[in-house]
């Protein structure tokens, strides 16, 4: 049988640690230099890109069920170790200091490394009014950037929970038809 992870979007973390985040997503945001001139692509491709050149997927906690502050943004922007959850809202807090549209999307996906299949969260980004997925985790583990602005067709080994597949949902996140 196998288990099931429970990602919860709950904060997990105290005040003064939200604080910390705060400034770090600040600093972060600053330190990229982006100006109005700056395209949404762009934006997007230097946060992803930082979230996976400074964060590292949390191998020692990540089957530890007691220990959550791996699941937010403080391990993930301070500590730099997070799992899944902890690079997915670290992306979305990031993103949207950006500007951008972003959400944290939780489902079902196959294990890059291990061909199980697992609980799961990523993001979609917002980039020229259509939404593409991306998964920072996996690109950060894999050491690629195979999982970036990606449109369903070409993201098929993450399956949404339904509640991301409704009409109004996509209505409201409309999904781009092509990979960007």
């Amino acid at each position: 049988m196998q288990a099931v992870i429970y990602i919860s979007l709950a904060c997990g973390t105290i005040e003064v640690e939200e604080e910390k985040v705060d400034i770090e997503v600040d600093r972060i945001i600053e330190s990229l230099g982006f100006t109005e001139d700056t395209a949404d692509h762009e934006k997007a491709q230097a946060i992803y890109d930082y979230v996976c050149d400074t964060v590292r997927y949390d191998k020692i906690h990540a089957k530890n069920p007691y220990y959550h502050l791996k699941t937010t943004a403080y391990a993930a922007l301070i500590n730099h170790t997070a799992v899944c959850q902890g690079y997915a809202v670290s992306l979305y807090r990031l993103f949207r200091e950006a500007g951008l549209s972003a959400r944290v999307i939780t489902g079902m996906a196959v294990d890059p490394e291990e061909g199980t299949q697992q609980y799961h969260a990523w993001n979609i980004v917002s980039i020229d009014g259509s939404f593409y997925s991306c998964d920072a985790t996996w690109d950060d583990i894999t050491e690629s950037r195979d999982y970036f602005l990606k449109c369903g067709e070409d993201f098929p080994d993450h399956i949404p929970d339904d509640e991301y597949l409704t009409d109004e949902f996509l209505r409201d996140y409309p999904m781009a038809e092509k990979s960007y």
